[in-house]
C-alpha cells in the first residue's frame, strides 16, 4: 500500500463514521422537533427541546462538513453542472444557518442585487460554500448581525461576488497566516477553540476553484469580518480544483464595493 493509498483508507474511515453520525443526528433532531410541537409542552421543557434540536441541526452541518471535505480529498466530489437561480441558493443557504443565528440572538439578512439572474455550475456545492460562510460567521459572533450580500462585479458580468459580513471579534495577525488552512480552527480570547471541523474555509477554498475563482476576507480586530467569494458564472465545467488559491486577507471590515477585474 503506497503512502495514498493510506491516506485514502483514513479518509473512507472518516466517511463510514460521518454517515453513521449523519443517521443518529438525524433521529436525534426528528425526535427534539416533534417534542417542541407536541401539544400541551410549556418551557422550560419546549425551550429546551428548541435547543437540542438546535444543537443537532449544528452537528449535522458540522458531519457534511466533514463528508464533503472526505469527498474533495478522494478527488471523488461529483461535479453535477447546470444553470441555477442565484437568489434561490442564497435563500436555501440563509435558512440552513437561521436556526444557528436563532441560538445565538443574532440577525441573519440578506442584500441581493436586484435582477441576479442564473449561474452555470454545481447549485449544492454553491449552496455549501454560503452555507460554511454564514455558519462560520454565526461561531464567531457574540451579538450584532450576519449579513448575506450577492452582486455583479462592475464591468464584468461573467462573476458574481458573495460576501458574508459579521459584527464579530475579528481576526488577529496570527489567526490571518493560518486562514483556510484544513482542520485549523481559531480560537477565542480564552483560548478555547470554536466549533467546527476546521474544515469549512478549505472546502470554500476548493469550491471556489472549481467555478473559477477564489475567496477573500477583509477583518478588522474588535469590528468583524468579511468573507468574499468571487465565481464565474459561465463555465461549462469544473475548473482543477487541487490547488485553490489561499485566502488573501486585507485589513478592514466593512464590505467593498463591486470589483471590476
Amino acid at each position: 500500500m503506497d503512502h495514498r493509498e493510506g491516506q485514502n483508507w483514513g479518509v473512507l474511515e472518516l466517511v463510514a463514521v460521518a454517515h453513521e453520525l449523519r443517521n443518529s443526528v438525524a433521529g436525534v433532531r426528528l425526535l427534539a422537533e416533534a417534542m417542541a410541537t407536541e401539544h400541551g409542552i410549556t418551557d422550560p421543557w419546549k425551550g429546551y427541546a428548541d435547543r437540542i434540536a438546535g444543537a443537532a441541526a449544528t452537528v449535522a452541518e458540522i458531519v457534511e462538513t466533514s463528508l464533503d471535505s472526505a469527498r474533495v480529498a478522494l478527488a471523488d466530489r461529483e461535479w453535477a453542472w447546470g444553470e441555477f437561480a442565484l437568489s434561490e441558493v442564497c435563500g436555501a443557504a440563509a435558512a440552513a444557518a437561521l436556526r444557528m443565528a436563532g441560538l445565538r440572538s443574532l440577525s441573519l439578512s440578506m442584500d441581493l442585487e436586484p435582477g441576479l439572474g442564473t449561474m452555470r455550475g454545481n447549485s449544492a456545492a454553491v449552496r455549501r460554500l454560503l452555507v460554511n460562510l454564514l455558519m462560520n460567521a454565526c461561531r464567531c459572533t457574540e451579538r450584532g448581525s450576519v449579513v448575506l450580500r450577492a452582486q455583479r462585479p462592475r464591468g464584468n458580468p461573467a462573476r458574481v461576488e458573495f460576501s458574508v459580513r459579521d459584527t464579530g471579534r475579528g481576526l488577529s495577525a496570527a489567526a490571518r497566516k493560518e486562514l483556510g488552512r484544513p482542520l485549523w480552527r481559531d480560537r477565542t480570547p480564552d483560548d478555547r477553540l470554536l466549533g467546527g471541523a476546521g474544515m469549512g474555509l478549505w472546502i470554500c477554498r476548493c469550491i471556489a476553484a472549481a467555478h473559477g475563482g477564489w475567496v477573500e476576507a477583509a477583518t478588522r480586530e474588535g469590528e468583524g469580518c468579511t468573507f468574499t467569494a468571487v465565481l464565474r458564472t459561465d463555465l461549462g465545467e469544473p475548473r482543477d480544483h487541487d490547488r485553490p488559491r489561499e485566502i488573501a486577507v486585507t485589513d478592514g471590515a466593512e464590505m467593498r464595493p463591486p470589483m471590476i477585474a
